[in-house]
């Protein structure tokens, strides 16, 4: 092939999901055209390291058969559609719900983000070591993060783990601890910091002395520092002659004003500035490389070619590309292939301008997932324009931590009815409690109140008893009797009262005004006019027994 390069350098930016699936495009034209042999060094960051690792540890399968290449590549799609960045979040809120995955399980199994993410890569790196991206034939790896206590660029290796100073490009500290896993490298340089929480590396992790690594490093996406990842090429390119070239994979996409949104939402506003960052970053790193003479080519997701250019897609297509959503979120079929084949188109196209591959080479026709025809469709065009927005996956019914939580969440809430419905009821016996409580004072008031009315009534009652038995004991009744027997004539006894308050008077007797006079009582009850007065007030009158 005309001006085949006998060393290739390739750098992947990041951008999540949608640079792996756009770099796999560019790996595949590669594979194609005969031309990934001739890759002997890969730098990459965040989602492009996801793709730097697993092309290293499956070198075999990426330059084999067709039939080995589609099994890395599905196994990779596989990882992308599985839902990472949702059941990592899923199972983080589990944790929050449960406390003891937070709290008992050991450091580093602690169901925090970053150890999650770290646990979904160790599958797809089948819990592969440092060392192990190390082997005959295969590129060197550079996977890039950035420090945050210190703002210095960092990198793993094969060899290990490298902090580099902040003004110039020498190593400060190189350690050598090809142990470390690739999923722990992997996630500290896709740990996006508005998702992730930094990944903190120390001498613990270095298996050194604390003397050889003093301070404990906080690691975040290499995207910070260095979004393409050309950054680290330079200082690994010892012999000028190896470097013929060096091959930018961008997957960044159009940065465009966006004057609807208010941004009110942290994680939003977070993700913006991070846009703006590596924007900036970027173009800076472009003007930087611009002045060493160092050959490049970029290969953009951004830029759009016609169909006569080999492209598969239309213009308004290819612009709903470069704005796919940039996180660890699920992919569609629909874009995974449509990623994949721009990335491919793309590259035929930049390298058969700079005369890298022959113009005879063919258009993407790779159809892994057996829905190559479907995107030429309208459908496919609409769920592309969906596809920049990104979902929260919170809740997944095929997802048993969502199960889980969804079974914890209901138990909680009958817990705390329950537990509610049960302060109610107490409450309301309560308030019962003091209802009757209030009642019974009200009764024994009453009762009070009654005794002593009854009090006043059973002493008059005894007043009128003693009366009674006064008028039975008196020489009264005797002489009211000898009367009866001395005039042969009936006899009638009165119990006359006067005084200021009738209802004082015994029952039975007659109320006499205080203004009258017994005498005018006598005239006007019985028939003689002048009675005759017997000792201790009483006196007859006309066959009338009075006493007063």
């Amino acid at each position: 092939m005309p001006g085949q390069p006998a060393h290739i350098a390739m750098a992947l930016s990041g951008g999540g999901f949608r640079a792996t699936l756009f770099h796999l495009g560019v790996v595949r034209l590669l594979y194609e055209t005969g031309q990934l042999k001739s890759v002997n060094r890969v730098s990459a960051v965040s989602g492009g390291s996801i793709l730097a690792a697993h092309l290293a540890l499956n070198w075999d399968k990426y330059n084999g058969e067709p039939a080995d290449f589609d099994a890395a590549a599905i196994k990779l799609i596989k990882f992308i559609q599985s839902d990472v960045r949702g059941k990592v979040v899923r199972r983080w809120i589990l944790a929050w719900l449960v406390l003891f995955p937070r709290i008992l399980f050991p450091k580093s199994k602690r169901w925090t983000r970053g150890n999650l993410i770290q646990s979904f890569y160790s599958k797809l790196f089948d819990s592969a070591r440092l060392q192990d991206l190390r082997g005959k034939g295969r590129p060197e790896i550079v996977i890039n993060c950035t420090s945050l206590s210190n703002g210095a660029a960092c990198s793993f290796g094969p060899s290990g783990f490298a902090l580099y100073k902040r003004k110039e490009n020498d190593v400060e500290i190189n350690k050598r601890s090809d142990e470390i896993s690739v999923a722990f490298a992997v996630a500290a340089s896709s740990a996006f910091p508005p998702l992730f929480p930094p990944i903190e590396i120390s001498n613990e992790t270095l298996r050194c002395k604390q003397a050889e690594f003093s301070y404990t490093h906080c690691l975040t996406d290499g995207g910070v520092y260095d979004n393409l990842g050309i950054d680290r090429i330079e200082p690994h390119k010892g012999n000028k002659d190896s470097l013929e070239f060096l091959l930018i994979s961008n997957a960044e996409g159009d940065f465009d004003s966006k004057f609807v949104k208010s941004y009110a939402l942290s994680i939003a506003r977070n993700i913006r500035a991070s846009d703006i960052l590596m924007a900036r970053v970027s173009s800076l790193q472009f003007e930087h490389l611009s002045t060493r003479k160092i050959q490049f080519i970029e290969i953009c997701i951004k830029n759009e070619i016609e169909y006569t250019d080999g492209s598969i897609f239309s213009i308004e297509k290819q612009r709903l590309l470069s704005q796919i959503r940039t996180d660890l979120d699920e992919f569609t079929s629909t874009e995974v292939t449509a990623l994949i084949a721009h990335g491919y188109s793309m590259a035929r196209y930049k390298l058969t301008q700079e005369g890298i591959i022959s113009e005879c080479t063919p258009i993407f026709s790779w159809n892994l997932l057996n829905n190559l025809e479907g995107l030429k469709s309208v459908n496919s065009t609409k769920e592309l324009g969906m596809s920049s927005k990104r979902k929260l996956r919170l809740w997944s019914y095929t997802d048993l931590a969502s199960l889980a939580a969804t079974l914890i969440v209901i138990g909680s809430i009958s817990l705390l009815w329950l537990a509610s419905y049960n302060k109610y009821e107490a409450n309301l016996q309560l308030a019962k409690a003091i209802a009757a409580q209030d009642t019974a004072n009200l009764l024994a008031n009453n009762l009070e109140e009654l005794r002593r009315v009854q009090k006043n009534v059973v002493k008059d009652i005894d007043d009128q008893i003693y009366f009674n038995k006064y008028i039975a004991s008196s020489s009264l009744k005797k002489e009211i009797h000898d009367y009866y027997f001395l005039t042969s004539g009936e006899a009638s006894v009165y119990q006359v009262c006067q005084g200021e308050y009738q209802y004082r008077c015994p029952t039975g007797s007659d109320y006499v005004n205080c203004e009258a006079t017994v005498d005018e009582w006598v005239q006007k009850r019985c028939k003689h006019s002048n009675p005759s007065y017997s000792a201790r007030g009483s006196f007859w009158a006309g066959g009338c027994g009075v006493r007063r």
